[in-house]
């Protein structure tokens, strides 16, 4: 790793090379891009015909690949939202995308910071920030609306109820009775 650079990388699975490769990323400003889902994927690797050496190694990943998330969280790296599936891929019913998330919560995120790890974050580390990530004048921004906060409880992204995008309302759903 070299300083100035921000690149996203993967956590090893022995918890002295996590402390240590952490700390070397809080240091130097590297991004994790997590992917937390594809260790826990079994369905979607059927459904996209992986070997099954394939999915029986990430599968054996999926507790010291989250040991990572939460040790990140901890120290305090910098972290951009990443699925390596599609976004709305449907997993344990909501998107490959929410549930992300709500496993970013449970590694130790405030729901606040998992809306932060979707919108500004990745803006921030694409060096968009002055364009994207935020709702302001002369910004570019896709807006949802959900039936509750989700900067209070993530899981409220499983209630989208409105998707405005490039300028265009492309989901409104009626309001429930």
């Amino acid at each position: 790793m070299r300083e100035g650079r921000t690149v996203a990388a993967s956590l090893p699975t022995s918890s002295l090379n996590q402390t240590e490769l952490v700390r070397l990323m809080v240091e130097r400003g590297v991004w994790l891009v997590p992917t937390i889902v594809v260790s826990r994927c079994e369905d979607f690797f059927h459904k996209i015909g992986a070997p099954e050496w394939m999915i029986r190694r990430a599968l054996q990943s999926g507790v010291q690949h989250f040991g990572g998330l939460q040790t990140a969280i901890r120290h305090g790296v910098k972290i951009a939202l990443g699925t390596d599936m599609m976004p709305s891929e449907p997993y344990e019913g909501t998107s490959a995308t929410v549930r992300e998330l709500e496993f970013y919560v449970e590694a130790g995120m405030t729901p606040l910071e998992a809306v932060r790890v979707a919108t500004i974050r990745p803006a921030e580390w694409l060096g968009l920030a002055d364009a994207l990530g935020t709702v302001e004048p002369n910004k570019f921004a896709d807006l949802i609306a959900t039936d509750g906060d989700p900067s209070a409880n993530i899981s409220n992204l499983r209630n989208l109820r409105f998707v405005m995008h490039d300028g265009r309302v492309v989901r409104h759903d009626p309001p429930r009775a």
